[in-house]
């Protein structure tokens, strides 16, 4: 297995700080190729959404780097998920314990999508908040629910939206869970794929909330087919046109992508 990653991100048209942070990491192993992308969207109603973004990514590229090492001759699904799950926990108490040392009181909070692909036991995903990750094969399929009040009560029944009234609804950026924020615990959803699923030709995107708010599912999927995904050079390019194409549709937000195509 080998796969194309290419990424981009921009601050957009209003924000003043890009509080979207992203990460690429690889390693050939005695298990096959481990490659893990991971973005987290600083949440921009709070202060310092940057630094939490940052923080959480730099802890999940630490974990690749000195922990992931440590399983290889014994590697574990259930062992991935309890690390993560506990960098997510931890994470969100110190951002909230170190909000409240802040004077004055600040509240520091960011989404977070992470995704490890392996040759043989498939791929893991986390998700806190409203990042997401796709795959995207003869179709685009939307891996991750969103932890948002809308996307809750659509899921309870309690509310019926199509896609461009959810994607603008005025309350779409309110979070059910995240890291940090308001609480000190959190609630992370995980995903897994089969290894079999992910045959050649197979691609992902992980994006923040600002790369899909003004583009439909339809023009992301004509735009991100996977013959389309020719080589990274490529990939960059098409993940910049959407970017552009979004922030001449007024988006205001951060916008952040990262594609991967398995070859």
């Amino acid at each position: 297995m080998k796969i194309l990653a290419a990424y981009d991100t921009d601050i957009g048209r209003t924000k003043q700080v890009n509080q979207d942070a992203l990460c690429i990491r690889e390693a050939e192993t005695n298990q096959g190729l481990f490659h893990m992308s991971v973005l987290c969207d600083g949440m921009g109603g709070f202060s310092c959404g940057e630094v939490a973004s940052a923080t959480v990514v730099r802890a999940f590229a630490d974990w690749f780097q000195e922990s992931l090492p440590k399983y290889m001759l014994d590697f574990s699904i259930d062992t991935v998920w309890r690390d993560w799950k506990k960098l997510a926990e931890d994470y969100s108490r110190a951002s909230v314990e170190y909000g409240l040392r802040m004077s004055p009181v600040v509240k520091l909070g960011t989404t977070l999508t992470a995704v490890l692909i392996t040759e043989q036991f498939g791929a893991l995903c986390i998700q806190l908040g409203d990042s997401r990750l796709y795959r995207l094969t003869d179709s685009l399929e939307r891996i991750t629910q969103d932890q948002t009040k809308i996307a809750v009560l659509m899921r309870q029944g309690q509310l019926t939206l199509n896609e461009y009234e959810e994607e603008h609804h005025p309350e779409r950026n309110i979070l059910s869970d995240c890291i940090g924020g308001s609480r000190v615990e959190c609630h992370p959803d995980f995903y897994q794929i089969p290894a079999d699923k992910l045959t050649p030709g197979t691609a992902f995107m992980l994006c923040s909330d600002g790369f899909r708010h003004e583009v439909s599912s339809d023009e992301l999927y004509t735009a991100l087919a996977p013959e389309n995904l020719t080589d990274e050079g490529t990939m960059k390019q098409i993940i910049r046109r959407i970017i552009d194409l979004n922030m001449e549709r007024n988006e205001t937000d951060n916008i952040s992508a990262i594609l991967l195509k398995i070859i």
